[in-house]
This record gives structure tokens, C-alpha cells and sequence, in this order.
């Protein structure tokens, strides 16, 4: 046990069980490999200001078990999804076809005790949980999706976490957030060369890129939560907890610390979010190319608080006039949309796939999914052949 002074009286840490305790406003865990972190001057300063704390070098906790939870705190139609994803991003990979169980484990969501039973990690909890057991572990966890259009509203469509209506998980909120967020932004009218156009572009990828980081590097035992804005002109990201390498270095790249490294590492398994601590850099580069003015992160301390700032070119009526004219061209000459071939694809691999377990599958609404098969028919691309229940699929082309 090691000693220290707090207000006058003696207390005593175990340093052997420091990855045990929570920060908060009398520990201050911190990343110090390579040199001090920025921060901890603010943290210091704090301390220095009101009755004293403890500021510690601490690796990152979420993959430590809740012995007080069970599995059943976890929502399981969302680890469906995300086994969907998986299996449609790693069709090979040996956990495809494991029990739930053994999976969660596997990606670190899951811990077993002395006894065998398993427990949800930190990780486990955040990503996959209901809401209202997330918030027995975290207090203050809050996930907040705001759109305003311009006008005199302060947003004209939003989704919290506490509304009851769904998981409000992080993985559920990431799905939500990132089919939504990028709709209407201006970029260039592109086809590969099988004709399909290019919807996924670099800047969707980069708005997918900085919505992961903004829930990987979040703390969440800190107050204030997640909230993500969008209006015609900018959208901002902002998250409990700073930096835990300089800004600067953070931009440059190569070198990368996440604070919940186990959910970056979730993310990655189906295809989100980078590791290599290129994510960032990447964002500044693809608002580059887009001639967009540059990203800015800005951090406040006490609390800590780290917002991303992404200015963006929204549709004007030209646009849409344009983005008009490109589909009618497109549905003339029957090309398909890269959202619509991920629906033939699936098709194409199963003739007696369902529209439901197609929805699932790729983590989408029946009723997105049931209008993507209109259009390939429209297409003549595919055609149902018998009854809704009990036919199957006939691939034209």
C-alpha cells in the first residue's frame, strides 16, 4: 500500500490494484509513455486549486470484468448485428459459427471468472448493453445525435441514448449515426469499373473514421456524454476526456493510444476505425482534397472534453438538381448503386435469403432493404419467382 495526504488526513492506495479504482475528481489516470501528456498540467493545476488528488500513468481498463453483471445485461438482437457484420466482412473466420458466448469472448466483450461464468467487460457492457444497465456501471453515460437544417430550432431531428425506443448502445448508436450523418454531403459522382457507383467515398469513410474515434477514446465515467451535431455547414463530435498524446502528434501520426483500446479493437474486427494510428491523419487529408477547410480539435479541461470540428459542403438546389440527373442517368443505363449490390450479393449467394434476414444482415431497416430490391428489379437485375413465403429468388443478370 502506498501512502498520501488528501485534506489533512493520511489514505492509502494499492498501487497493485490501481486498474481497479475509477478517475475522477481525486484520481487522474494518464498515458506517460514517451513523456508526460499535455494534460496533466490542467489536472494538476486542478488538484493544486481544490483539495489535492492523485494523478496516476494508467493503461487502459476496458477489458476488466463487471463481476456484478450477467450476460443478460447485454442486448442480444444487437449482437446479432454485429455477428452479421462480422460474418459479412470475415465470411471464413472459425468465430463465425462459435456459440454467443465464446464469441463476446473472443472480442473481448465477454470475461470469464474463477467459476466459468461470464461477466461483461467494460467494453462488453458499452458496446452491447441496454442502456439502462450501461448507466448502472456509468452514471453519466449520455449519447446524444442532433441534426439542425439551419433554421431557428435548436435541432430539428434527435436521438438520445436515455429514450427508451431503443438499445442506446455504442454500437447501435454508431450504425444509427453513421448511415445518417454523411446524407447530402457534396462529393464527386463516381463509377468503378464493374459500373457500379461509388456512394462510399473517402469522405464517408473519414465522417465513419472520426464517429469511431469519438466513441473509442471517450470517457465514460465522466460527465456530459457524447454529443454529435450536424447542420448544413459543420459537424462536431464532441467526448468526455482529452487527449492522451499531444494534438499535434495525434495529427501527424504513427503513433496511436486509444483510451478503450478493446472497443477499437470491436470496431476494426467488422471493419471500422483504423489501429495504426492513421485515422486521424486521414481525416485531415480527405478534407484536404476537398479543398474543405481544415478539421480543428479543440480541448477544454475540468472537465476534460475533446470536440472535433468538420466543416462540409452540403447540397445546394443545384446539387440536388445534379444528384437528380445522375440517377435518372443511372437508372436508364441500369446501373446499380454499391448499396444496392450489397443486396444482390446476398441474394446471390442465397436464392431463398429472406428480406427480413437480409435487413439483419447488413444491419438495416425492412423497409430500407425492401425498397433496394424494388430497384433491382426496376433494374431487371433480379426477379422473385413464387410467393413471398416459400418462393425464391432468380438472378436475370
Amino acid at each position: 500500500m502506498d501512502e498520501f495526504q488528501y485534506n489533512g488526513k493520511r489514505l492509502y492506495v494499492d498501487l497493485t490494484k490501481l486498474n481497479k479504482y475509477r478517475e475522477g475528481n481525486r484520481l487522474e489516470a494518464k498515458k506517460a509513455i514517451g513523456g508526460l501528456p499535455n494534460s496533466l498540467w490542467e489536472t494538476y493545476s486542478a488538484f493544486a486549486n481544490t483539495d489535492g488528488g492523485m494523478i496516476s500513468a494508467d493503461e487502459t481498463q476496458d477489458k476488466l470484468m463487471l463481476a456484478n453483471f450477467k450476460t443478460d445485461a447485454f442486448d442480444f438482437e444487437t449482437v446479432n448485428r454485429y455477428r452479421n457484420r462480422f460474418k459479412l466482412e470475415k465470411p471464413e473466420h472459425a468465430w463465425t459459427y462459435i456459440s454467443d458466448v465464446e464469441f463476446l469472448r473472443s472480442i473481448g466483450a465477454v470475461v470469464m471468472d474463477e467459476n466459468d461464468i461470464p461477466h461483461p467487460s467494460f467494453a462488453g457492457l458499452l458496446m452491447f448493453g441496454y442502456e439502462y444497465r450501461i448507466t448502472d456501471e456509468f452514471p453519466h453515460y449520455f449519447l446524444d445525435y442532433q441534426e439542425n437544417d439551419g433554421g431557428n430550432e435548436r435541432w430539428t431531428d434527435r436521438w438520445i441514448s436515455s429514450s427508451g425506443d431503443w438499445s442506446g448502445n455504442l454500437y447501435d448508436f454508431y450504425m444509427r449515426v453513421a448511415s445518417r450523418i454523411s446524407q447530402d454531403i457534396r462529393v464527386p459522382f463516381q463509377l468503378d469499373d464493374q459500373v457500379f457507383r461509388i456512394d462510399d467515398t473517402p469522405v464517408h469513410k473519414a465522417l465513419r473514421e472520426a464517429v469511431a474515434n469519438a466513441l473509442a477514446n471517450a470517457s465514460y465515467h465522466d460527465r456530459r456524454g457524447i454529443v454529435i451535431k450536424r447542420s448544413p455547414k459543420a459537424i462536431t463530435m464532441a467526448n468526455p476526456g482529452g487527449f492522451r498524446i499531444p494534438i499535434e502528434e495525434a495529427i501527424r501520426g504513427g503513433n496511436s493510444d486509444p483510451r478503450n483500446e478493446t472497443l477499437l479493437k470491436m470496431f476494426n474486427l467488422v471493419g471500422i476505425g483504423e489501429r495504426a494510428g492513421s485515422g486521424i491523419p486521414n481525416i485531415f487529408h480527405v478534407w484536404a482534397e476537398q479543398k474543405w477547410k481544415s478539421p480543428s480539435y479543440h480541448e477544454t479541461f475540468s472537465p476534460d472534453r475533446t470536440t472535433l470540428t468538420l466543416h462540409i459542403n452540403s447540397f445546394s438546389a443545384d446539387n440536388l438538381a445534379e444528384k437528380s440527373a445522375e440517377k435518372s442517368a443511372e437508372k436508364s443505363a441500369g446501373k446499380i448503386t454499391q448499396k444496392q449490390s450489397e443486396v444482390y450479393e446476398i441474394i446471390k449467394g442465397n436464392l431463398n435469403v429472406t428480406t427480413t434476414e437480409i435487413a439483419n444482415m447488413l444491419g438495416l431497416s425492412r423497409q430500407t432493404v425492401t425498397s433496394r430490391i424494388k430497384k433491382l428489379k426496376d433494374k431487371n437485375v433480379i426477379r422473385r419467382i413464387g410467393p413471398a413465403n416459400g418462393g425464391y429468388w432468380e438472378i436475370i443478370r
